[in-house]
């Protein structure tokens, strides 16, 4: 449930964005990739995920981790 929270926020503030599950690290309870739609500037991405991880961490007490990437401008014409 917090991670579909955790998507639901990240697709509310950057729509084009799309998510998928990764295996966790050592510590983590889950690690969700985030593709950010091209053209994104990776930092505002990450700036973007970590808040609401951290806010999911303090709410349900799990953590985690978000690896963001950003499309390729050939994948989001595709």
């Amino acid at each position: 449930e917090a991670v579909a929270v955790l998507v639901e926020a990240i697709h509310h503030d950057v729509p084009g964005a799309s998510t998928r599950p990764l295996a966790p690290y050592d510590d983590e309870d889950c690690t969700l990739e985030v593709r950010m739609p091209a053209g994104m500037d990776r930092d505002t991405g990450m700036d973007l995920c970590i808040r609401h991880a951290l806010a999911i961490e303090d709410q349900c007490g799990l953590l985690i981790l978000t690896r963001v990437k950003v499309a390729e401008a050939a994948e989001a014409s595709a």
